[in-house]
């Protein structure tokens, strides 16, 4: 029986066997399943891009060593958009894994200027446009400064959060009458 090596290339991912012995006329047997973050595995092929797939119930056509890639589709996770206290268009979109964020929404909310998207409601760190995804669906939260309020306002419409900095009133009274009766002052 005529005995191959079949080397394993994992291709930009990770295997843990680095060959195994064929025999001419059998099937290849189990064959290793190698790993890539942010990366589904699709198989083993005879070369890196296209080529013949091959599965471990494959018939073993070759006499001498042999080479098989990994080939890879990327993986695309959800970016969700949390307005944390305001209101945004959208709540979510798809970005691959190791892609940019690309562009973000501008939320919006009443007595509040959006101070910009970070991994936190509070804290955490701040994330652009340019920020690369993860290997997993990620969360973004809106982060905001109170705008201070210099006038009067319905306190109905003042923010729970709200603080008054000043609880000083000054207001002067006028009050004129005009009458053409001779009994008054």
């Amino acid at each position: 029986a005529i005995k191959s090596t079949v080397s394993f290339n994992a291709n930009g991912g990770s295997v843990s066997t680095s060959s195994t012995t064929v025999t001419f006329g059998s099937t290849y047997g189990t064959l290793p399943t190698p790993t890539r973050t942010g990366y589904t595995f699709n198989g083993w092929y005879t070369s890196t891009n296209g080529g013949t797939k091959i599965t471990s119930s494959t018939s073993v056509s070759i006499t001498s060593a042999q080479t098989l890639f990994a080939q890879w589709t990327i993986n695309s996770y959800t970016l969700s958009y949390n307005a944390n206290g305001g209101s945004v268009a959208t709540s979510s979109k798809n970005v691959n894994y190791g892609s940019t964020y690309g562009s973000l929404p501008t939320p919006t909310r009443d007595y509040y200027t959006f101070s910009g998207w970070h991994t936190a409601a509070s804290g955490g760190s701040k994330v652009t446009s340019s920020t690369t995804m993860g290997a997993g669906n990620t969360t973004i939260y809106a982060q905001w400064t109170l705008n201070p309020l210099s006038d009067w306002v319905l306190a109905s419409n003042v923010p729970s959060s709200a603080k008054v900095e000043e609880n000083k009133w000054t207001y002067t009274r006028t009050q004129t009458t005009e009458s053409t009766s001779s009994s008054l002052s």
